[in-house]
């Protein structure tokens, strides 16, 4: 029998306390943040790993050599983007962190708990068998949620028998 993944309970001031925190910051992000449609998104250049030197040395060049500017390039917004943008990449790679073991943890909870209620379950029909009273009524409940529709009769005595696996 393998040992739970993870066992971790929130108290409630804590858990509160955790999704104001993660509010504040979601305020603080939609002030400068904005939603892109999916098309909007693949019309649009994007800056990644491979053209940010040029970017930055586009800028570089621009800066020390102003004459080299067309009027309509705004140096202004030009600094505010490479800023933002790297500030954003920044956040996002801390946040992805954070993201990626919080879903691990939610994964492995999941898994804990889907586990320990088959066990359950397990037990449940055993204790049908040995006419157990009230065991009946708690199988006959939980075997619905493993009865597939329009499936054939010996497809559902095999889903009463045993729920299935979760797939991955």
């Amino acid at each position: 029998m393998k040992p739970d993944l993870v066992s971790y309970a929130f108290t409630e001031a804590d858990f509160t306390a955790l999704k104001q925190q993660i509010s504040e910051i979601q305020a603080k992000i939609d002030v400068f943040a904005i939603e892109l449609h999916l098309d909007h998104k693949r019309e649009l250049k994007t800056l990644g790993d491979r053209s940010l030197p040029f970017t930055d040395q586009a800028f570089l060049y621009a800066t020390q050599q102003p004459k080299l500017v067309p009027e309509y390039i705004n140096m202004a917004e030009f600094s505010k983007d490479i800023n933002l943008f790297k500030q954003s990449k920044e956040l996002i790679k801390m946040l992805s962190v954070i993201l990626e073991r919080l879903n691990d943890t939610s994964i492995a909870a999941g898994s804990d708990a889907f586990s320990t209620a088959r066990k359950f379950y397990d037990s449940v029909k055993t204790a049908v068998k040995a006419s157990i009273p009230g065991s009946a009524v708690a199988f006959d409940e939980m075997k619905k949620r493993y009865v597939k529709i329009k499936s054939k009769p010996e497809e559902q005595a095999n889903a009463n028998s045993h729920p299935p696996e979760e797939k991955k």
